[in-house]
């Protein structure tokens, strides 16, 4: 038995292969073309979707074709999950077909209506322990609609990184999981899209996704994508987590106390707790664990990119 997980980070798309026991089987990775199309003004961060799953498709044929080296068939694939940046908006019709770039997770030009949604969704606030800042993706659709209402309108639904490529891989792009609708406003507590979002910021729940656990299946890779990529069609396409909650459940803490840190283009901190923590100040928020415990943390995006900067055309291997 063997499952995939595909990660869409800012800079790269990455895909591992791994056996029942954790062992790797097989690795690819490739850097986007473009990290940010928009050069419009200072702290907007756009990329595009569909360069996305172009990567992703190249890193899944790579992988194919190494398993095949070692005997291994498609069909032994279990199941593919996807996890990605936290807070990336994309605006999509209803065939799951991007209508705009995606809105990265670093973007800032929504601050106003962050604002907005705090003081809209006090409530909520108060309840999950966190505030809305502009790298949320609810605050990133408030702005679509005060500054593209065309573009509001044309949407069929708002969904995040993860979601349009779990779409590419089963067409189905209008299921997310809780990990990642946690910064477009989910209710972790009561499982639901909270009222404030129509009733006073007027945003249509219809134009939410529908939000599942993580590890629940959300469809079966189609036979156009196993043309694409390789894939066996049939293959279970799960439900999988942002990837700073990858990162840390990647990282072997499970426990209720453990701890840690992951440094990428983003820093996050996270744990394990057993009930919500609650921060008055809005500083750590928690994602809910599938098993009912609770991961509170906190991300900057200060990250390790600072290394790519500084140290450009080093060897970062020899550096480690």
């Amino acid at each position: 038995m063997y499952t995939i997980g595909l990660d869409i980070g800012t800079q790269s798309a990455k895909v591992i292969v791994c056996a029942a026991d954790g062992k790797i089987i097989a690795q690819s990775s490739e850097k986007f073309e473009n990290i940010n199309i928009s050069k419009l003004l200072d702290g907007w961060f756009e990329q595009d979707p569909y360069c996305w799953w172009l990567v992703s498709v190249k890193c899944l044929r790579e992988v194919i074709e190494e398993m095949s080296r070692l005997g291994i068939k498609a069909d032994q694939i279990t199941a593919i999950a996807v996890d990605s940046t936290s807070g990336t908006v994309v605006p999509a019709d209803a065939n799951g077909k991007p209508l705009y770039p995606a809105l990265m997770y670093n973007d800032s030009r929504s601050a106003a209506e962050a604002e907005e949604c705090n003081s809209a969704g006090h409530k909520l606030i108060q309840k999950l322990g966190y505030r809305f800042a502009s790298s949320f993706a609810l605050p990133k659709i408030l702005w679509v609609k005060h500054n593209k209402p065309d573009l509001f309108n044309k949407t069929d639904c708002f969904i995040h990184a993860a979601d349009y490529i779990v779409g590419r891989l089963s067409g189905n792009h209008r299921v997310s999981d809780t990990s990642n609708a946690l910064k477009t406003g989910y209710d972790l507590v009561d499982k639901k899209w909270p009222d404030f979002i129509e009733s006073k910021l007027d945003i249509p729940l219809s134009k939410l996704p529908d939000v599942v656990d993580p590890g629940n299946k959300i469809g079966a890779v189609t036979e156009e994508c196993a043309a694409e990529t390789g894939l066996h069609a049939g293959t279970a396409v799960i439900a999988g987590v942002t990837d700073g909650t990858a990162g840390f459940l990647a990282s072997g803490a499970a426990k209720v106390g453990d701890w840690n840190t992951t440094i990428g283009t983003t820093l996050v901190i996270r744990g394990v707790s057993k009930g919500l923590i609650n921060d008055p100040l809005g500083r750590i928020y928690c994602h809910a664990h599938p098993q009912g415990f609770w991961l509170p943390g906190g991300a900057s995006n200060v990250g390790a990119e600072c290394i790519a900067k500084l140290f450009h055309g080093k060897d970062l291997d020899e550096m480690n």
